[in-house]
């Protein structure tokens, strides 16, 4: 059962694609170039007011069920959270004025903004919305959008009207990232199945009234605590899918859409169009099958590493719209940031061959998920292969889909797995890298590796830093996988806006109390 769990877990991941507008997964290829209309747009008029894109079909507007990309970057403009990141993706107080650990990271003290207030009504945000917020994530569970946080938080209780104790599972500084989910007021008619139409929040705008088949408007919150923003109003607006979108900012119909599609330079290139590239939790990596004896010993896993360039795959499958990395760790938050990546090293790999004395005459088989709405995968296994053979190792791809992949990959009839995980914002690999974790199908089983997980989860309020370079190294020296990149998105806006600073998958408004929209220059 356990193994059908792990499995069922690693090809939802795998099949994790470049989704073209959340909630509107047709049948379009999103990698492909979308068509550009060449036109003489009408310089925008109305410098309050920011149209941008909501899926056509929306699921629901429920803060704390919401999955859809667009609709949570929406409703990030209503809600917020007790934690937030800054420019540089260091971890500080959103709703929350402090969040201050114990020694042992497990029991966090969380101080409100007395600053804060409900839309409406006026009354300050108390630990009782806090505390209601978290009922609710703990009613909804697995159907939830934030269901991840009950594998870190454990119980919350009230201190006065301000402050929050909330006890963790673990004792690590990993804990905070586990506090970015939206409160909601416990007085406005949320359930754990409806949410009030239009709800209310704390953020810089007030949601409108969804009304089938029309679009959505938001209006300024006149009381939010922070700085004004200098958009008024904000319409979203029904696409069917990304490409559409994208067609319709060149027309100046739209302000901002966010995007999957790798070749996203030609919107720079056909001029009155900003491209604000960032990272998301999209990782990808190349595994091993622990139970081959073809790739049993760490030396042929090592040259494996040194033989692939991964520049080359960055540039030539995905336009440079990858960030490399050396771990499964997020490079968006800066708690957890790598400056550099593995190099390719072709003398060190064929050292290790021919150490081990390789045998070139072996051939190996690559795994991959054949999907047809994201072929780049398939074309960086390809890559991976001719590369692969230049060092001697021949590697034959093997590309299926659904049941065939499945069964593929529960017999363990593949040497090697290109695969990815979205990974959540908690630093913690022991899904995936932990000898029972229901992510890791690999059959890698390192008690080492046990060990240095779990004292990362129980390193404390000062012991971080060095419990996570200690899972790196370690994940260096047994090599389960070569970590390869994680992909980038781009958001797309119209020349007029100004002052875009950090943009997240999830969250593509963060900053939006320092966007300006100005006359065309």
């Amino acid at each position: 059962m356990r193994v059908r769990r792990r499995l069922a877990a690693l090809l939802a991941l795998t099949l994790l694609m470049i989704i073209p507008l959340a909630g509107c997964q047709g049948g379009e290829d999103e990698s492909s170039s979308p068509v550009l209309v060449v036109a003489t747009p009408t310089p925008k008029a109305d410098l309050s007011t920011l149209n941008i894109v909501m899926p056509e079909n929306v699921e629901t507007l429920h803060p704390l069920r919401a999955t859809q990309r667009e609709v949570r970057s929406l409703l990030g403009l209503v809600y917020e959270s007790l934690l937030t990141y800054d420019e540089e993706g260091n971890p500080t107080g959103g709703l929350a004025a402090s969040m201050e650990p114990d020694d042992t990271a497990k029991v966090w003290t969380v101080k409100l903004r007395t600053q804060a207030s409900w839309q409406g009504s006026g009354r300050p945000i108390s630990a009782d919305d806090v505390i209601f917020t978290l009922d609710l994530i703990r009613q909804i569970g697995q159907e939830g959008a934030y269901a991840s946080v009950l594998d870190y938080l454990e119980n919350w209780e009230k201190v006065d009207d301000t402050t929050v104790r909330i006890s963790c599972k673990h004792g690590f500084m990993g804990n905070q990232m586990a506090l970015d989910f939206p409160i909601v007021p416990m007085d406005a008619g949320f359930t754990a199945d409806s949410a009030p139409n239009p709800g209310v929040g704390t953020g810089p705008y007030v949601l409108g009234e969804l009304k089938e088949g029309e679009s959505l408007t938001l209006t300024v919150n006149p009381s939010w605590w922070k700085q004004q923003p200098s958009i008024k109003t904000i319409v979203a607006h029904r696409y069917p899918d990304t490409q559409t979108a994208s067609t319709s900012l060149m027309l100046r119909q739209l302000d901002v859409v966010q995007t999957d599609d790798v070749v996203t330079d030609q919107y720079s290139y056909a001029g009155d169009v900003n491209t604000y590239e960032y990272v998301t939790p999209y990782f990808e990596f190349l595994a091993f099958n622990m139970a081959s004896p073809n790739v049993a010993d760490v030396r042929f896993r090592q040259a494996v590493a040194y033989s692939l360039n991964r520049k080359e795959i960055a540039s030539d499958v995905y336009m440079n719209h990858v960030t490399l990395a050396d771990s499964p760790f997020f490079p968006g938050n800066a708690l957890l940031k790598e400056e550099a990546a593995l190099e390719q090293d072709v003398a060190q790999a064929q050292s290790l061959l021919t150490a081990m004395g390789w045998n070139n005459q072996t051939q190996l088989t690559l795994l991959t998920y054949d999907n047809k709405q994201d072929p780049v995968r398939q074309e960086a296994a390809n890559l991976i292969a001719r590369q692969l053979g230049e060092q001697g190792i021949i590697v034959n791809v093997i590309a299926k889909s659904g049941d065939e992949f499945t069964k593929d990959l529960e017999e363990g009839n593949y040497d090697l797995l290109l695969a990815g995980w979205y990974l959540g914002e908690v630093p913690d690999m022991s899904f995936g890298l932990s000898s029972a974790g229901e992510g890791n199908v690999t059959g890698y089983n390192s008690p080492a590796m046990d060990q240095k997980l779990a004292a990362l989860l129980e390193s404390g309020s000062s012991g971080f830093a060095d419990a996570l370079a200690a899972v790196k190294a370690q994940l260096a020296e047994d090599v389960p996988l070569v970590s390869l990149y994680f992909r980038n998105h781009t958001l797309l806006t119209t020349a007029q806006i100004k002052g875009v600073g950090r943009v997240e998958e999830d969250n593509a408004f963060i900053s939006i109390d320092q966007w300006i929209v100005g006359q065309s220059e």
